[in-house]
């Protein structure tokens, strides 16, 4: 039996929009479009035989017919490649369905409806797969490979290619739910899941191999280091050991990335100003975000505490960081002061500390450590009101 050349992929999420950054955002929409093309250069560039795709190509159904056709153009420069996709939640098939619509080259497979088996006899290769037919599939879609539509028993490799959500057996998703015990079922030889944006590591469920690649190329900060695809090599012959035999590739043209820095470490002198803490912050950057720190993205929160009438800006750090492609900075430092002796003032001040204390002491007696936690956080962010100007933005 041959050695077959794989390349998974899954979630690109091709069209949809980057709202968070602004001005940026129609860069970065352009740049995961050519990240995506770069995974199919890949597929020549590694003489791949089959390019799995885990549902969520695009963004929604219908996408914009340029870029349908921008992704059937590139597709067609690599037709010794196979490729599979199985439609999600986002570009689930319906009547209107770019899948259903556009003229799709031959060596491209879109599964449409319920489990299905798709054999490539010259690869001596079984393809299972499904489709979402709309946005939610609460009834699992992965089946025993007997139960497949037009599966014929043989000695093949069993590979599959499914959107889905990895959930224990008492759990249901309205996203494909899909257990152990049906991965252990299926009979499949490797499991290409889609769905869950974060990696996970190669795994195996009885004789079956499964992974979830993440997406190739991040969208936002709750989607932060690298991205990119699963490329491996599968035969029968030397089927024992596909953690080893699957190796992950890097294909994100940018990293978001998060970092916590703590400002009142280099507040020692009282000479300290923003530009010096700048350059401290830029020398963690350097060190998360390799050599290409400034390409990347980042969102700084600043931890730790500072000392009583410091005036930290977040936009005035920013100003000296220009280079970075995109910086946001969340303020979550806390004002070095004696609380109590603050109350004891007869301020607007000294009220407003008195008031908060009182209701955090109230909420430690009653056990309702969450409004303590709120009026704690309350209490930081007023005492620096009374030095300067204060910006507050809830986590995405």
């Amino acid at each position: 039996m041959q050695t077959l050349k794989i390349i998974h992929c899954a979630d690109a999420h091709l069209g949809s929009d980057i709202r968070s950054l602004g001005h940026l955002g129609a860069r970065r929409k352009m740049e995961i479009r050519q990240s995506f093309f770069r995974v199919l250069e890949l597929c020549e560039e590694e003489k791949a035989d089959l390019l799995l795709i885990a549902g969520d190509l695009f963004d929604q159904p219908t996408p914009d017919q340029e870029l349908v056709s921008q992704v059937i153009g590139q597709m067609k420069k690599i037709p010794h490649t196979r490729i599979f996709i199985s439609p999600g939640n986002h570009d689930y098939i319906c009547l209107d369905s770019c899948y259903m619509t556009a003229d799709w080259p031959e060596h491209v497979t879109i599964f449409q409806g319920a489990y299905e088996c798709v054999t490539i006899e010259e690869l001596q290769v079984n393809v299972f797969g499904a489709a979402f037919q709309g946005v939610n599939q609460e009834i699992p879609l992965l089946k025993k490979k007997e139960e497949a539509i037009g599966y014929v028993k043989n000695d093949y490799l069993n590979l599959g290619v499914l959107h889905g959500d990895l959930v224990s057996s008492t759990l249901g998703s309205t996203y494909n739910p899909v257990t152990i015990k049906q991965i252990e079922d299926s009979g499949l030889d490797y499991l290409a899941l889609g769905h869950i944006h974060l990696r996970s590591e190669v795994k195996k469920a009885g004789n079956t191999y499964y992974s979830y690649p993440g997406n190739h190329d991040g969208r936002g900060f709750d989607e932060l280091g690298e991205k990119g695809v699963y490329v491996g090599e599968i035969n029968r012959a030397f089927f024992y050991d596909l953690e080893r035999q699957f190796h992950f590739k890097e294909m994100g043209s940018r990293r978001y990335l998060e970092v916590k820095f703590e400002p009142g470490k280099f507040m020692a002198e009282e000479t300290v100003g923003e530009e010096e803490i700048a350059r401290a912050l830029q020398k963690e950057l350097e060190k998360s975000g390799f050599d290409r720190w400034r390409e990347n993205l980042y969102k700084i929160i600043l931890t730790g505490d500072i000392r009583e009438n410091v005036v930290l800006s977040p936009e005035g750090i920013k100003s000296w960081l220009s280079e970075v492609f995109f910086l946001k900075i969340k303020d979550r430092t806390r004002i070095t002061v004696d609380y109590e002796q603050v109350a004891k003032q007869h301020t607007l001040k000294g009220m407003f500390v008195a008031k908060l204390l009182k209701g955090i002491k109230e909420a430690e007696q009653k056990g309702d450590f969450e409004k303590k936690a709120v009026l704690e956080e309350a209490l930081s962010i007023g005492l620096k009101a009374f030095y300067t100007e204060v910006g507050y933005d809830v986590d995405e």
